[in-house]
């Protein structure tokens, strides 16, 4: 059974993904490894005809290490783990490592395999309680990674991240959105969490728009991240302020999807604690909003590719059918195509 985790439009989308990113069979060998991937374990190839076992990609220590946690993964389990692994060259490299199974019709028929160095996350880690927030937001950037790979147009994306968000990356409440191209109007296309806070949403954003500031506004117009870690002191949320206090959120971070250069949706986080986004996690999920809309450009070339080839054929179709006869030619005056006709 072949995996939609290797389709062209996925693949062209995992080579431009950040994270180490590899899948793996159910005899455990690789069948496909992005550039990091490669270049960490020292691979040549990216995709396998004749792929190599763990054995022959991972060092002894680090196969033995995650020989139980691929079982575990194999059993329909995901996931998440730190590890260090020590190369013979005498590199050593700390990951976070997500383990996902790829299911059809409920059977495992192979595993969805990504790691970051833990370094981009050590930045202002502290306590347990970071640590955790930190794995919590990796697994939440993991899971959307894989939602990228499976998907094959932007709503797939759109319906399912905000729900990721709030189940996987610990956050109070997530909303999607776009502004309308006939109105300017910008309208709901997902949320997760508190279903009182969505409907007093679309309300702040509306007095957003007239007053010209706010998370929203800010992303929509200038088509990067804006992120409030203390709502009730920052100067452009005050009319987020009541809704803070109301539903228990302190911070926010507002990120653009963007296609053709263009902003086309927008995707505002909710969080509980007060300087909830460190500079290492805003690095991290603005690069997830760039690997979402390096995405929508895929799916828009892949979509632009299938209407031309069905335009192609209704010409194909229209010539075929013609009562004049229709005679294609080479540069040379060598004839290449005569229609029935």
């Amino acid at each position: 059974m072949k995996s939609d985790l290797l389709n062209e439009v996925g693949l062209s989308t995992a080579k431009h993904l950040q994270p180490l990113l590899s899948y793996w069979d159910t005899d455990f060998n690789c069948q496909y490894g992005n550039r990091h991937f490669r270049k960490h374990f020292n691979q040549t190839t990216e995709r396998n005809d004749a792929p190599p076992s763990a054995k022959e990609i991972f060092p002894l220590s680090h196969y033995n290490e995650m020989l139980p946690h691929f079982e575990l993964a194999y059993g329909r389990q995901e996931v998440l783990v730190g590890k260090s692994i020590e190369f013979s060259d005498g590199r050593t490299s700390e990951l976070f490592i997500s383990l996902i199974p790829d299911l059809f019709k409920g059977k495992v028929i192979g595993i969805f395999y990504q790691a970051n160095e833990i370094s981009i996350f050590e930045s202002g880690l502290h306590t347990r309680q970071d640590i955790q927030k930190s794995q919590r937001l990796y697994e939440f950037i993991s899971q959307v990674n894989e939602l990228i790979l499976r998907s094959k147009t932007g709503n797939e994306i759109y319906e399912q991240i905000c729900e990721i968000a709030v189940s996987s990356g610990n956050f109070v409440h997530a909303w999607l959105g776009a502004e309308e191209e006939h109105n300017k109007l910008i309208k709901s296309l997902s949320w997760a969490g508190s279903q009182d806070l969505f409907l007093e949403v679309n309300t702040v954003i509306a007095n957003e728009k007239k007053m010209g500031i706010g998370p929203i506004w800010s992303t929509l117009q200038e088509g990067k991240y804006f992120c409030c870690n203390n709502i009730d002191t920052h100067s452009e949320m005050f009319i987020w302020k009541p809704y803070s206090m109301k539903y228990g959120y302190k911070s926010c971070l507002a990120l653009p999807f963007k296609q053709d250069g263009k902003t086309v949706a927008l995707f505002k986080l909710f969080a509980p604690t007060i300087n909830f986004f460190t500079e290492a996690e805003i690095n991290l999920l603005a690069r997830l909003a760039e690997n979402i809309s390096f995405a929508l450009n895929t799916f828009s070339i892949e979509q632009k590719r299938i209407q031309a080839e069905q335009e192609l054929k209704k010409v194909k179709q229209a010539i075929e059918q013609a009562g004049a006869a229709v005679v294609i030619t080479d540069t040379k005056g060598n004839i290449e195509y005569i229609n029935p006709a």
